[in-house]
């Protein structure tokens, strides 16, 4: 709607005008003619349900969405269509639709839950002679500048500030399958016969479960 039409209707019937107080807007406007839209959602429940844009930046803005959703309406249009196409064909023809897989973050928590060795295991070899093997042992106190020499000295406890514990937490889970076994069986030119199979719980005798 052009500016004239909007400023003579604000000038003729006046204050009772639906656009009176947005006169200066309408005044100050950058483009003309001037888009109204009709608003289907009605909101605040006044009866207003026409919006004006008096400024491009919004115009432009509107005309993207619009175009936006005309595009998207078109897009659903033709996946309904497809989608209709494939059920109306056998099954044996129908193409299965896969969708592209997204990541949530569950392989973070995989490769953390995953124990790998750091560092190549450590070998020890602990000897004692031949005649100590199942002997009683016995302990004595001795002084520290006696322990301090080539062959034992004292290992005091100390805080190594290059050593960092972590410790890793899993949960592991188990799950009980009964046992199975691989059959088969080749067809021959008799007369075909059904087969069954029957079964019945084994139950212990008193004397059994006494035992």
């Amino acid at each position: 709607v052009d500016k004239e039409v909007l400023l003579k209707d604000i000038q003729f019937r006046g204050s009772i005008s639906d656009f009176h107080y947005m006169k200066k807007m309408i005044e100050a406007a950058d483009y003309s003619p001037l888009l109204i839209r009709y608003n289907e959602n009605d909101l605040y429940g006044d009866g207003n349900n026409f919006e004006l844009f008096h400024k491009r930046s919004a115009l432009e803005v509107y005309e993207r969405l619009a175009a936006e959703r005309e595009q998207r309406r078109k897009w659903l249009e033709a996946e309904a269509a497809r989608e209709a196409a494939q059920k109306a064909l056998p099954k044996s023809k129908r193409v299965m639709k896969f969708g592209i897989w997204k990541s949530l973050g569950s392989e973070v928590e995989i490769e953390e839950a995953n124990v790998a060795p750091t560092r190549e295991p450590i070998a020890m070899t602990v000897q004692r002679p031949r005649r100590e093997f199942n002997q009683e042992y016995k302990f004595a106190d001795k002084d520290s500048h006696e322990l301090w020499n080539s062959a034992q000295m004292e290992c005091r406890p100390f805080k190594d500030p290059n050593f960092d514990l972590k410790r890793a937490e899993t949960d592991t889970a188990t799950q009980a399958a009964p046992p199975t076994c691989d059959a088969g069986v080749q067809a021959t030119g008799a007369p075909p016969c059904p087969g069954s199979t029957q079964c019945e719980p084994r139950v212990m005798a008193p004397e059994e479960q006494k035992a």
